[in-house]
């Protein structure tokens, strides 16, 4: 009879609880099936707009590549037009294995040549002379792209200037450069010649090998004309394939196995994700076509994998950007998701069929005992103990009982009641920890609330320090700002004469030329600040690399070096801490009187080099003196004076220290000269 009541009572149990597993499984996955669709929807827009944003700002990088190829195109016209050659340059140039000419240059700098295709003219090595003068402008876009390889003038002759200079030995060496090879022929030179010679418009080549160890790379390139509109070569740019993977391609997704490509106008690869490798034989040129058609996204099996595709176009070039995303990629958490979601679900009713049947075993069993002894007493005694739970006597204890079934009930609850008294000096236990634990909480929340004081002191100082900058920028933006502006209602209003528009024009120039440096300067420290502006640490030979500085100043007579011997190698980024030591040095000159000596020690002091630069200029004040590395701050007498400047080479150099864990320091006396120790830590190992 007890058996039979405790079966009756299972089954019931058993068939509700695998209904409602049933029941919320199919309910979970349907739900599941409905967010898939929206989230792939949704996922599928935010990547439309985020190819459209990557594609808008290619399209601006690149449009900024053209401007830039224009403005040297603009000053190489004038320096050809002037015949400019910069002052105490000569072209030496050396002949090589079947007639190539190339000049020999050391440092950073550019050089020229020209192949055995025509021969070398008098006219020709003077247009070289003459393209020396933008070798400035050519660093600065190399330096300031890191897309770009290199730039270079080719001449209607086969004949050239590149910055950073061709090793041209090394290239003949290894087969590269060919000396019968005309490069008016190549793709990057009828790129720019067969565009309209009275229009702004650059051309792009596609993808092509070159002729030096760069490998696969595509060009931009402009003509350059002369005053008759003859044609008097171009001027062009590099962008290898991997530099345009590096800084076109840089999106990253996060589904592992998508990628992006990028095609030109012919819908031809020009560059292309690695993880786009193993689908690119299946990439026909017919589904190429189909893909940059429509913008709209497209479903394709490509290896067996279902993939949406989305394009967008990139203006100026009618290039296209190419979106690969995996569909199972999208929805794979979505399914995760719903899976973790039914297991919960399942476990969470098992647990409470499984205690909803415990609790009726033991209520059926005690019914069945009762009834079938016909028996009250070791109920009640039961019923009495429970009570005494209730009143919150937990030291009640059953007596033993005469049945063996009853006795067994008795003692799980004389040890559930020895139980319950232990967990009661349990809980008294950690009750009083925790009111440790709050005490010591509450003492931590005040020490974070005096935290969050002083952080928003310093963020205030920090807005303060900010609206200071702004001033700063407009006050010296609007000196030289009001100047071009005067300048050109002179020239408008006819108050300046024609013979003096070349020294206005300087003039302009040359406050153009500031307001450019001021608002690069502080860019570059904006950068520096926010910590978007990386540092490529190199270990290099501390000697040599001063010893390279060095070289820079060997005509200066007032300039002395004295570098100690042997010093050990150091990690740094080169370009930067050149451009610091290069800074505090054209600075002693700039704010010395000529012939004034200046004079830079090295020193290794344990684990530091130690480099000061000491000049014995006009000095600076001691009340000028704490501030000279704030941004925009000039001492009174160089403000006033006619001494270029913006303000900021000072704060440049000590973010650049800084960044390298070094420290500068400053000392100075007016009408004496001015000391700057800088300090750099050697590497451990």
């Amino acid at each position: 009879m007890l058996w039979t009541l405790l079966l009756l009572s299972l089954i019931p149990l058993v068939i509700i609880t695998y209904f409602i597993i049933q029941s919320t499984k199919n309910s979970i996955t349907i739900t599941g099936e409905n967010i898939e669709k929206d989230v792939i929807e949704h996922v599928l827009y935010l990547y439309k707009e985020n190819i459209n944003k990557q594609a808008n700002a290619t399209s601006i990088q690149l449009e900024g590549y053209k401007k830039q190829m224009l403005q040297l195109r603009a000053t190489l016209e004038e320096a050809f037009e002037s015949s400019i050659v910069p002052p105490g340059y000569s072209l030496h140039l050396q002949q090589d294995v079947g007639g190539i000419y190339w000049e020999s240059v050391k440092g950073d700098s550019s050089n020229s040549g020209t192949t055995a295709s025509y021969p070398l003219t008098a006219e020709t090595v003077e247009r070289l002379k003459q393209t020396k003068s933008i070798e400035g402008a050519m660093k600065q876009i190399v330096k300031s792209n890191q897309a770009i390889a290199a730039v270079y003038y080719i001449s209607p002759t086969s004949a050239w200037r590149i910055y950073p200079a061709m090793d041209a030995p090394k290239e003949i060496m290894d087969g590269f450069l060919m000396a019968e090879v005309d490069f008016t022929k190549e793709a990057f030179y009828t790129a720019a010649v067969n565009d309209s010679a009275n229009s702004n418009t650059v051309g792009w080549t596609d993808p092509y090998i070159d002729l030096t160890h760069r490998h696969e790379m595509f060009s931009i390139a402009v003509p350059i004309l002369g005053r008759n509109g003859d044609q008097l070569g171009i001027l062009g740019a590099d962008i290898t394939t991997h530099r345009a993977l590096d800084h076109l391609l840089n999106m990253k997704f996060k589904e592992e196995s998508a990628y992006a490509i990028l095609l030109n106008q012919n819908n031809e690869f020009i560059a292309f994700q690695d993880k786009a490798e193993t689908d690119l034989t299946s990439l026909t040129k017919e589904v190429r076509q189909k893909i940059s058609e429509d913008e709209q996204p497209i479903l394709l099996s490509i290896n067996g994998v279902n993939k949406i595709f989305l394009s967008s176009t990139i203006d100026h070039t009618g290039w296209k950007l190419i979106f690969a995303i995996p569909e199972g990629g999208i929805v794979d958490h979505i399914k995760n998701l719903t899976d973790r979601q039914l297991t919960a679900h399942k476990q969470s009713i098992f647990n409470h069929m499984r205690n909803m049947m415990m609790f009726t075993l033991l209520f059926t069993l005690l019914c069945s005992i009762a009834i079938w002894r016909n028996f009250t007493k070791p109920v009640r005694e039961i019923l009495g103990g429970i009570r005494s739970f209730q009143n919150e006597n937990f030291k009640t204890e059953i007596p033993q009982q005469s049945l063996h079934e009853f006795n067994l009930v008795s003692q799980s609850f004389n040890s559930m009641s020895q139980q319950i008294n232990k967990l009661i000096g349990n809980y008294q236990t950690l009750n009083s920890q925790l009111e440790e634990k709050v005490k010591e909480r509450t003492q931590q929340l005040v020490r974070l609330n005096i935290s969050l004081i002083e952080t928003n002191k310093k963020l205030q100082e920090t807005e303060q320090q900010r609206k200071l900058l702004f001033a700063n920028i407009a006050h010296d933006l609007k000196t030289p700002i009001t100047l071009i502006h005067g300048y050109i209602e002179a020239i408008q209003d006819g108050v300046i004469s024609e013979d003096d528009f070349d020294l206005y024009f300087n003039r302009i120039q040359n406050h153009l030329a500031s307001i450019n440096n001021l608002v690069i300067n502080a860019s570059e420290l904006n950068r520096i600040d926010l910590k978007e502006q990386p540092f490529h640490f190199q270990r290099v030979d501390t000697t040599a690399f001063l010893q390279e500085i060095e070289s820079n100043f060997i005509n200066y007579d007032t300039i002395e070096f004295d570098i100690e011997p042997d010093l050990p190698h150091i990690d740094i980024d080169v370009h930067y801490i050149e451009r610091a030591l290069m800074n505090l040095i054209k600075n002693a000159l700039k704010y010395s009187d000529p012939g004034a000596r200046i004079v830079i020690k090295v020193r290794q002091r344990d684990s530091h080099a130690v480099i000061t630069v000491q000049d014995e200029g006009w000095g600076i004040s001691e009340n000028d003196l704490p501030y000279i590395f704030d941004r925009f701050f000039r001492v009174s007498k160089v403000r006033n004076s006619n001494k270029p400047g913006t303000g900021l080479g000072l704060s440049i150099v000590q973010e650049v220290v800084n960044a390298h864990g070094g420290t500068i320091v400053a000392h100075s006396k007016l009408g004496i000269g001015t000391e700057f120790t800088l300090t750099l830590p050697f590497p451990l190992k």
